[in-house]
């Protein structure tokens, strides 16, 4: 693998702009694990919020859910075709809404990951996208710490200089470790998207995330919406996904409202 990630370091770059670009990327699992992520490498660091509200107060079982976190991420391209990336929740703050009653706050997961461009043509961009979620929301587990994995493809299509198209295919898996039997899982996590750029400062992403076989045989379909603007060197994007199909208990909404400031 390592060599294989070596042998790609050299191409033109796909991306220039300080403006987000990509799938949108607000996550709907911890560490966003099977998030929408760009193909393009670029060298960045970010600072966020991201918020989810889940509501099954209607159901006999009263529950429901508000979580908060404040996220910090980064990424270094360290080549045209190369990127790492990581990413860390280092608050995280979620209160049950039932009849038990449950809260946390303290750190949430931390999320490292590479990818690689294995084609970038003209108008065609497609990278290996590798994530791994640890289980650092120490105080969050009870008998099992849960460690997660992805793997797959993101690709990017310029149709024009205005308009991107994406898709993302990729495995999902986690295990618990510690004590009692070993849990695991194992789905998909496929998306679409588009994004309109205008006069390269502001952009609309739209999407529609789903996911397979990893809670249920059919996870969730959540439309998405993403707004993006740049001043400088300096991004700004507010995102929001709305899981409107899928069993419940389900979030009613997610969001993120996310700043960068772009190295490269």
């Amino acid at each position: 693998m390592i060599v294989l990630l070596m042998a790609l370091a050299s191409a033109a770059p796909c991306d220039s702009d300080p403006i987000a670009t990509g799938p949108v990327s607000v996550a709907l699992r911890d560490g966003a694990l099977g998030s929408g992520r760009r193909a393009c490498p670029r060298s960045e660091v970010g600072l966020g919020g991201h918020a989810l509200l889940l509501d099954d107060t209607g159901n006999l079982n009263i529950y429901g859910q508000i979580q908060v976190q404040g996220v910090v991420d980064g990424s270094v391209a360290v080549s045209d075709r190369l990127e790492v990336f990581g990413r860390l929740e280092a608050f995280r703050s979620q209160q049950a809404i039932s009849l038990a009653g449950a809260s946390y706050t303290g750190l949430g997961h931390t999320t490292v990951g590479v990818s690689a461009l294995v084609v970038d043509e003209v108008d065609t961009h497609v990278a290996w996208l590798n994530r791994m979620v640890l289980p650092t929301a120490f105080g969050l587990y009870q008998n099992q710490h849960p460690l997660a994995l992805e793997s797959g493809l993101s690709a990017q299509l310029d149709v024009g200089e205005a308009l991107q198209l994406y898709g993302q295919l990729s495995v999902i898996g986690s295990m618990g470790i510690g004590r009692g039997p070993t849990q695991m899982r194992l789905g998909i996590a496929p998306s679409l998207g588009a994004e309109l750029t205008v006069k390269r400062s502001f952009g609309v992403g739209l999407g529609v995330a789903s996911g397979l076989l990893y809670d249920h045989p059919f996870d969730h379909l959540s439309p998405q919406l993403s707004v993006r603007t740049a001043i400088g060197k300096v991004g700004i994007q507010l995102d929001a996904m709305l899981p409107l199909l899928g069993p419940t208990p389900r979030p009613l909404v997610v969001g993120q409202l996310r700043a960068t400031y772009r190295f490269d």
